[in-house]
């Protein structure tokens, strides 16, 4: 059963195998749902499986629709005047150039600082860019469901730039492991 979460600073984050998938077309791997933070409007995405060419770890890509409830209201309210999607940029850790994540985008990056000592990390992390300027951090688990396929569960956070630039500070200089992740989110533009 997908994790939930009662705190109203996250949202919900779960996807499944898409059993039409086979291995070569064009199907997405994954299919799922996720909630903003302070929100209980459903997003619907799908996620399709690359290969790092670097070291061969999984990226999942791919995009987000609108919720029911805003597809539902233009429908049935006045026209109002469209709102600009904003593609919001993720600073480079390493000093690179940064990586920029289009609207209604979502991309997750297996966790290379996953290991035995760390074994409460999510496997997968990354971002979801709702296209109002406001980035969220996803933080994803993968396990099997009832019938045995992959699914993935976690959260959506906010993503605070300015807290998260104080937490590397606070640590000790970057290890070789992390500048490598900068690397894959380099490749990944």
């Amino acid at each position: 059963m997908a994790k939930t979460y009662d705190k109203p600073d996250r949202g919900n984050f779960r996807a499944f195998k898409n059993n039409s998938k086979e291995i070569g077309d064009d199907r997405p791997l994954f299919q799922g749902k996720l909630t903003l933070p302070n929100s209980k409007d459903e997003r619907s995405f799908a996620l399709w499986p690359y290969a790092s060419e670097k070291d061969g770890a999984s990226i999942l890509s791919g995009r987000a629709g609108v919720s029911a409830n805003s597809q539902i209201a233009s429908y049935t309210q006045p026209a109002k005047e469209t709102v600009q999607k904003l593609a919001v940029e993720i600073p480079s850790k390493s000093g690179g150039e940064p990586f920029k994540l289009e609207p209604d985008s979502l991309i997750l990056f297996t966790n290379k600082s996953k290991d035995a000592d760390n074994q409460e990390r999510p496997d997968y992390y990354g971002f979801y860019n709702p296209g109002d300027g406001k980035l969220q951090r996803v933080a994803a688990w993968s396990q099997l469901d009832r019938y045995g396929n992959p699914m993935l569960t976690g959260s959506v956070q906010a993503y605070d730039q300015n807290k998260q630039m104080e937490q590397d500070a606070e640590r000790p200089a970057q290890s070789a492991h992390n500048m490598a992740s900068d690397r894959e989110l380099e490749h990944a533009r």
